[in-house]
C-alpha cells in the first residue's frame, strides 16, 4: 500500500481499497491533539517554539542524511550554532549503534495502521525497531504514546520502541530510552491501551483517565 504524507499540510493519504485514488487518513499527532494527549504547549513563547521547530528541523533533516549515508560538510556548513552539538551528538550515537549494520533503515517513511486508521512517521525504522529522536531539554511521557502509536502501525508487535534522547550539554551526550525498560517519566504500561482508545473516539475511557493520572 502506497502511504504519501503531504509536507505542506502534513496530512497523510493512503491508496484507496478500490484501487481508484486515494484516501485522507488521520495522524496519530492529530488524534492525540483531540484526544487531550498532547503536549500541552500553550504557556511557551510563539518565539521560543518557532526556534525550537526550526532547530529540530534542522537536526532531523541531519540525522536522515547521516543515517542514510549522505551528509557532507557542506550540510555541516549549513548547520546553525544551536542545531551543530545535537547533530554532532546523533553521529557519535549513530557510530556505535550496532542496529545500523543489521539490515537497511528506513528513514522518515510513513506507516499506516488499518486496524486503527492512522497514519505516523517514525523518524526511522527498519524491521524490528521503531525510532524516533528527541532535542529536547526534558523529556515527556508523550513520547511513550507517540512510540506505542508507531509500533502499532509498523505491525510487528514483537518488535521494540526506542527513543534517542540527544543531550549534547551533558557529558554522556545523548540517552537511548526502550519501551521494555518501562522508564516511568517516558513510557507507561497503559500506553498501548491509550493509543487504541484515543483512536477509537473513545476518550473517556478509563486507560486515558488513568494515563492523565500519571498511571
Amino acid at each position: 500500500m502506497k502511504i504519501r504524507l503531504d509536507e505542506t499540510t502534513h496530512q497523510y493519504f493512503v491508496d484507496a481499497e478500490d484501487g481508484f485514488g486515494e484516501q485522507k487518513k488521520r495522524s496519530w499527532s492529530a488524534i492525540s491533539h483531540d484526544a487531550g494527549l498532547a503536549e500541552d504547549l500553550s504557556m511557551v513563547p510563539p518565539h521560543h517554539l518557532a526556534n525550537a521547530r526550526a532547530r529540530g528541523s534542522q537536526i532531523d533533516d541531519a540525522a536522515a542524511l547521516i543515517i542514510e549515508g549522505h551528509f557532507a560538510s557542506i550540510h555541516d556548513e549549513i548547520l546553525s550554532d544551536e542545531a551543530r552539538p545535537y547533530v554532532e551528538a546523533f553521529r557519535e550515537f549513530w557510530m556505535n549503534d550496532a542496529a545500523r549494520l543489521r539490515e537497511p533503515q528506513l528513514v522518515q517513511t510513513p506507516l499506516y495502521c488499518r486496524e486503527l486508521d492512522f497514519c505516523c512517521t517514525p523518524d526511522w525504522h527498519d524491521g524490528f525497531w521503531v525510532n524516533d529522536l528527541k532535542a529536547t531539554s526534558k523529556c515527556s511521557r508523550t513520547w511513550g504514546l507517540q512510540t506505542a502509536a508507531q509500533l502499532l502501525a509498523h505491525g510487528f508487535m514483537l518488535g521494540e520502541r526506542r527513543i534517542v534522547w540527544l543531550r549534547p550539554k551533558l557529558r554522556r551526550q545523548y540517552e537511548i530510552h526502550i519501551g521494555s525498560d518501562s522508564n516511568r517519566a517516558i513510557f507507561s504500561p497503559m500506553d498501548f491501551d491509550v493509543v487504541k482508545a484515543a483512536c477509537q473516539g473513545d476518550y473517556a475511557a478509563d486507560c486515558i483517565k488513568r494515563w492523565k493520572d500519571g498511571g
